[in-house]
C-alpha cells in the first residue's frame, strides 16, 4: 500500500468515527446525549493524537504548507489555553481542557490529509449523515420512533429540537450548491446520461443499451448529484417542523450566499436563457443599483425577522434579556472577559443586580430563565474571552472568507468537479454551509453540542485546504537536523497527550456514570445511597459546579445542613443559579443563620423574579426568625404577584401566604 493510500484510509476512518459520534446516546451517563457525544469525541482525539504522533515520527518527507486560517486558528486556541490556564481555579480541566485539545488536534490532522482528490468521498459522508438525521427526526415527526425530549416531537439523535436543526442547517447550502454546481459544469455527465436517453428511447432496445451507457458512464460524481437532492428534499421536510428560528436563519443566509453566488445558473434553468443576458447586466456598479439592492435585502430580512420574531415572542425577549445582562458583564471586563465558565458563574448574578436596580421591566420578569449559554456564541466569546477573543474569531471568520486570485481545489479532476475559478467556487459552497453554522451561532449554542462542532471543524479544514497547494516546500525533502528535531519534538507531544487525554476521558466517564447513578437514587429518595454515588463522582468531577449543587440539594434533602452548606457554598465558586441559593438558603435556615438566608433566598428571587418559591420560603423564614413585619410584607408582594403559569403549587403558596395574613389580622383583634 503506498503513501497516499495509507492517508486516505487514516482520513476516511476518522472522519467516519467523527461523524458517529452524532448517533451516541450514553443512557447510563448524565445527560448522556450531551455527555455522551463529548465523550465519543474524546475517543477520536486519542485515535488521532496516536495517527498523527507515528507520521510525524516517521515522516520524512515535505508537509503541507501553513495559510492564514491556520494562523488564526492557532492563535484562537492559544488564547483560549490561555485563559484556562489563567482560570485553573474555577476550571474542570476534563469537561473543559480535554475537548480543546481534541478539536485542535483533528484541525490539524484534517489539514495534513484533505486534498481535491479525497474531497467528493468528505462531502457525501457529510450529506449521507444529515440524510440519515433527518430520516430519524421524521421517523419521530410521524410516531415511528420516540423522541428524546418529552416536550417534542422531533429531536433525532440530540437532546432537544435547537441542536438537531443546527446539525442538519448546513447541509442545505451544501446540497444545493453540489445541485447548481452539477448544472453550471460543462463536463455534466448527468446531462450527457439523459441526452442518450432521449436519442435512445424509440430504438429497439434502447432501454437496455441506454442502461449500459449508464453503467459506463455513471461514477461517484452522479452519485453525490442525487444524493445532494435526496438531502434537499429530506432537510426541506424535517426542518420546518424542528421549528428552530435560528436554524431557519441559518439556512436562508448560506443558501443566499451558495444561490447568488451561482445566479447565472439559477436563471437559466429556472427560468430562461433570456434573463441569462439580463443577469450578467447586472453588477450593481452604479450607486443607485447597489442602494436598491440593499434596500431590497434590508426589507426582506427584517420582514423574515419580524415575522419569526412573532412566532415566538416570549422565547426572542427572553433572549434579548441575556445578551442585555450578558453586555453588563463585558463592560465589567472588556478586554480579557472572565475566562472559561465565566458566564455559567456570574451570569445569575448579574440578572438578580438587574432586576434589584430596577433596569428590568415588568415584562421582562415574566420571560427572565437561568441558562447555561447566552446563545450568540460571539456574546460568550466577549464574556468569556474578552475584546481579543471576539477580534481573533473575527479574524479567523475573516481568513475564512476572503478573496484569492487563485483557487487551488478547481484544479480538481474528479467526474463533474471539472470546473475553473470562473464557473464554480468549491470553497463557495463549503463557505455557505459555514455560514449556515454562524448565522445559528448567533441564536444558539452550536458550541457546545459536539456533533456540530465536528462539522464547523471540518468545514474550516476543508476552506483552509483549498487556500494553498497540496504541497509547500515548509520542509525539505531530506530536512536539516533543527527541522527534522522539530517534527520528532512534535510527535513525542502528541504521543505524550494520548494517554493523558485518555485518563482524562476515563475520568469524565466514571463521574458521568456515577453522577446518573446517584440522579437515580435521589429520584427515588434513597438519599444515603445517592450520597455515596455523588461523592464518586466528584472524584473525578471535582470542579463540575451543576455536580456540586445537585448533591448540595441531595444533602439538604437528607437535612444534612452542615455537609450541604459545605458543598452549595463550594458550588457558588463554579455557577450561580437560583436552585442552589435556595438550597442554601434553606441550609442556612436550618443552622439558625438568618442573614445569611434571607440573603440567599433574595438571590434566587431576583435572578428569576417571576418564580413564587423564593420568596414563598423567605416569608416562612421570616416567620420562624420571629420577624412578623417582613413577614406579612412578603406574603402580601406574593398574594399580588402576577402569575406566569397558573398551578396547584402556586395556589398552595398564595392559601399560605394568606395564612399568614390572616393570623397578623387575628393577632390585632385581640
Amino acid at each position: 500500500m503506498n503513501g497516499k493510500l495509507i492517508s486516505n484510509l487514516f482520513l476516511l476512518l476518522i472522519v467516519v468515527l467523527s461523524f458517529a459520534v452524532t448517533f451516541v446516546g450514553g443512557e447510563t451517563l448524565m445527560n448522556g446525549l450531551v455527555s455522551g457525544k463529548w465523550l465519543g469525541v474524546s475517543v477520536v482525539g486519542v485515535l488521532v493524537s496516536i495517527i498523527l504522533g507515528f507520521q510525524f515520527l516517521f515522516r520524512k518527507r515535505k508537509e503541507k504548507g501553513i495559510v492564514l486560517v491556520d494562523i488564526a486558528a492557532f492563535l484562537v486556541i492559544v488564547w483560549v489555553g490561555v485563559r484556562g490556564v489563567l482560570k485553573q481555579d474555577t476550571v474542570d480541566y476534563g469537561f473543559y481542557f480535554l475537548p480543546v485539545v481534541t478539536c485542535f488536534i483533528l484541525y490539524c490532522f484534517y489539514r495534513l490529509h484533505l486534498n481535491k482528490n479525497n474531497l467528493v468521498g468528505i462531502v457525501m459522508l457529510y450529506l449521507i449523515v444529515v440524510d440519515v438525521q433527518a430520516f430519524l427526526g421524521l421517523c419521530q415527526l410521524y410516531g415511528f420512533i420516540p423522541s428524546n425530549h418529552s416536550g417534542f416531537l422531533i429531536t433525532g439523535s440530540f437532546h432537544n429540537p435547537g441542536p438537531f436543526s443546527g446539525f442538519l442547517v448546513s447541509g442545505l447550502p451544501l446540497a444545493i450548491g453540489v445541485i447548481l454546481g452539477v448544472k453550471g459544469s460543462k463536463n455534466n455527465k448527468r446531462a450527457e446520461l439523459f441526452q442518450c436517453h432521449d436519442l435512445l428511447k424509440g430504438e429497439p432496445g434502447g432501454r437496455e443499451k441506454w442502461f449500459s451507457a449508464f453503467v459506463r458512464k455513471v461514477d461517484v460524481s452522479c452519485v453525490l448529484y442525487y444524493l445532494s437532492w435526496l438531502s434537499l428534499v429530506v432537510l426541506l421536510l424535517v426542518l420546518p417542523a424542528a421549528r428552530s428560528r435560528a436554524a431557519w436563519l441559518g439556512g436562508m443566509a448560506g443558501c443566499l450566499f451558495v444561490v447568488w453566488h451561482f445566479r447565472e445558473v439559477v436563471v437559466r434553468h429556472v427560468l430562461s436563457n433570456k434573463w441569462v443576458v439580463f443577469v450578467k447586466r447586472i453588477e450593481f456598479k452604479s450607486g443607485i443599483s447597489k442602494a436598491i439592492l440593499l434596500v431590497v435585502v434590508f426589507t426582506l430580512f427584517v420582514s423574515a425577522g419580524l415575522a419569526l420574531y412573532k412566532l415566538k415572542q416570549g422565547s426572542a425577549d427572553g433572549r434579548l434579556l441575556m445578551w442585555q445582562v450578558s453586555v453588563e458583564m463585558i463592560k465589567d471586563r472588556p478586554l480579557m472577559g472572565w475566562g472559561p465558565g465565566g458566564f455559567e458563574l456570574n451570569f445569575g448574578s448579574y440578572q438578580a443586580e438587574w432586576f434589584r436596580n430596577g433596569m428590568g421591566t415588568p415584562e421582562q420578569e415574566m420571560v427572565a430563565g437561568m441558562p447555561d449559554a447566552p446563545f450568540n456564541e460571539l456574546i460568550r466569546m466577549g464574556v468569556e474571552y474578552g475584546l481579543i477573543g471576539v477580534l481573533l474569531i473575527l479574524f479567523l471568520v475573516v481568513f475564512l472568507f476572503r478573496k484569492r486570485s487563485q483557487q487551488i481545489l478547481a484544479k480538481s479532476h474528479i467526474g463533474f468537479l471539472q470546473y475553473n475559478a470562473d464557473s464554480w467556487h468549491v470553497n463557495t459552497i463549503l463557505r455557505g454551509s459555514l455560514i449556515s453554522i454562524l448565522v445559528f451561532g448567533l441564536f444558539s449554542y452550536p458550541l457546545d453540542v459536539a456533533p456540530i462542532m465536528m462539522q464547523l471543524i471540518l468545514l474550516v479544514a476543508l476552506i483552509a485546504s483549498g487556500h494553498a497547494p497540496d504541497r509547500q516546500p515548509v520542509l525539505k525533502k531530506e530536512p536539516g537536523k533543527f527541522g527534522l528535531l522539530s517534527v520528532k519534538i512534535l510527535a513525542l507531544v502528541l504521543l505524550t497527550i494520548a494517554p493523558v487525554l485518555l485518563q482524562s476521558m476515563h475520568d469524565n466517564y466514571l463521574g458521568y456514570k456515577y453522577w446518573q447513578e446517584g440522579s437515580d437514587l435521589y429520584q427515588y429518595q434513597i438519599y444515603d445511597d445517592a450520597d455515596e454515588e455523588y461523592q464518586k463522582a466528584l472524584i473525578h468531577l471535582p470542579k463540575n459546579g451543576l455536580l456540586l449543587q445537585v448533591y448540595g440539594k441531595c444533602l439538604v434533602m437528607d437535612k444534612d445542613w452542615e455537609r450541604a452548606k459545605e458543598v452549595l457554598e463550594k458550588a457558588k465558586g463554579y455557577r450561580s443559579d437560583p436552585i442552589l441559593y435556595t438550597a442554601l438558603g434553606e441550609s442556612y435556615k436550618a443552622l439558625k443563620e438568618y442573614e445569611k438566608a434571607e440573603k440567599a433566598y433574595l438571590a434566587a428571587f431576583y435572578m428569576v423574579p417571576h418564580k413564587f418559591y423564593p420568596k414563598y420560603l423567605l416569608a416562612k423564614m421570616y416567620v420562624e426568625s420571629g420577624q412578623k413585619e417582613k413577614a406579612i410584607q412578603t406574603a402580601r408582594e406574593l398574594m399580588e404577584k402576577k402569575i406566569k403559569v397558573q398551578s396547584t403549587a402556586i395556589q398552595q403558596i398564595k392559601d399560605e401566604m394568606q395564612k399568614i395574613l390572616d393570623g397578623n389580622l387575628n393577632h390585632r383583634e385581640e
